[in-house]
């Protein structure tokens, strides 16, 4: 199921088709689908042009390529149980500001180049979820996150203090965040905890 939680409780008229098809399908996808529970079939464009809410993912959802970007501020939230796979590239605020919140569940971007993730106008941000990117892009991962474009925070707590620092781009406070290739898999996972305690690096 595909939802939209907003704020006040008013939802864009049935006309704002907030899932673009390019497939050429008569498919279209509107605010009374998504509360239906219609998802968008896979080789779609996602986009999220509304900036009265946030879009949330739940359940598996498909796109060829995503982007996440409107006038105002377009927000789209992987949550708990939901896993968004996106055949090509992943586009945060190339129309307009734009967040990818990564809060529960998975991301996983199937195109492999360096730049099928990037943030121009928003950012991407790792919570309790993951993020699973083909290829190795453990650099990608430090560059997006030192130029302020992948944020984290709120993380899956552990309960000591993690040994195996292989990995490790960034620590704030209690939280670390992970990017791990895995050659067998060919992608790499990228992931943030959180510390119950302070650690020392």
């Amino acid at each position: 199921r595909v939802a939209i939680a907003s704020a006040p409780l008013i939802q864009p008229p049935p006309e704002a088709a907030l899932f673009e098809p390019t497939s050429g399908c008569a498919t279209s996808y509107g605010s009374g689908d998504l509360s239906t529970g219609v998802e968008p079939a896979n080789n779609d464009v996602v986009r999220h042009t509304t900036d009265a809410g946030v879009l949330g993912i739940d359940a598996t959802a498909y796109a060829g390529t995503l982007e996440i970007g409107a006038p105002g501020t377009a927000t789209g939230e992987v949550r708990d149980g939901g896993t968004l796979v996106v055949a090509g590239g992943v586009s945060i605020g190339a129309s307009g500001p734009g967040e990818l919140r990564v809060s529960g569940g998975v991301l996983r971007v199937d195109d492999a180049s360096s730049g099928a993730l990037s943030a121009t106008n928003g950012t991407v941000h790792v919570g309790r979820g993951r993020i699973l990117w083909s290829g190795d892009h453990v650099d990608d991962v430090r560059a997006l996150h030192a130029g302020g474009k992948l944020t984290f925070g709120g993380g899956r707590r552990i309960a000591a203090n993690p040994r195996n620092r292989a990995g490790l781009v960034a620590a704030e406070g209690r939280g670390l965040l992970f990017a791990v290739y895995d050659p067998a898999g060919d992608r790499t996972t990228v992931l943030a905890v959180e510390i119950a305690a302070p650690s020392r690096l």
